[in-house]
């Protein structure tokens, strides 16, 4: 019932340019609770490089939480590998092997669900563009009228040179709803001048 995105779409280049911009890619799950409405969701986002969990490596995973008394607590260990798939694999054989037992007790539990998932279309983040065109040049005015136009500000627009030869243009937008994004790429990819367009949400 939640938005889960993955990372297909994802190429070296992003990685590269991320990284020249001060920033690291990671597949990110987040779940808060707030007025009674939880955000729940699991998506590729760009996070500075500075952060904790932009600096775990390899096969490590890492846990944020936010407290009110004690600040934030990380939590790391490994992921994957032969030790973490063992254990996994492990534990759902002594589920399975209790299944009747564990049948019986959530059938037992009574659970009040008062809290709604809070529309991820509603949730703002700033985004990166990437935008693969034959002349970045001819496309920067045209990208920037349709900015303009939907009232949304940039951040940062710098040209590139991609792996497969052709110009991208990568585009940093100030703090915008997913509603609002997902209607400028429509905009942007009715322009016969831009080949493929992705973006990134930032997580602030």
């Amino acid at each position: 019932d939640f938005y889960i995105e993955g990372i297909t779409n994802i190429e070296s280049d992003d990685f590269k340019y991320a990284s020249e911009i001060g920033y690291s890619i990671k597949h990110l799950a987040v779940a808060a609770f707030s007025n009674n409405n939880i955000e729940l969701r699991a998506h590729p986002v760009l996070i500075d490089s500075s952060a904790y969990l932009s600096n775990l490596k390899g096969v490590r995973n890492g846990i944020e939480i936010e407290t009110d008394l004690v600040g934030t607590l990380h939590i790391a260990g490994s992921g994957a590998g032969q030790e973490s798939t063992a254990s996994g694999v492990i534990s759902d054989l002594v589920y399975l092997s209790n299944l009747d037992k564990n049948y019986e007790d959530q059938s037992n539990e009574k659970i009040k669900n008062t809290s709604n998932i809070f529309p991820m279309q509603q949730l703002k983040f700033k985004n990166y563009f990437h935008l693969k065109t034959e002349s970045s040049n001819d496309a920067i005015s045209k990208i920037k009228n349709i900015f303009d136009e939907s009232k949304i500000e940039i951040d940062l627009i710098e040209s590139k040179k991609n792996s497969d030869g052709k110009q991208s243009l990568i585009i940093i937008s100030k703090l915008i709803s997913d509603k609002d994004k997902d209607a400028v790429v429509l905009k942007i990819n009715e322009l016969d001048i831009i080949d493929n367009i992705k973006t990134i949400r930032i997580e602030s």
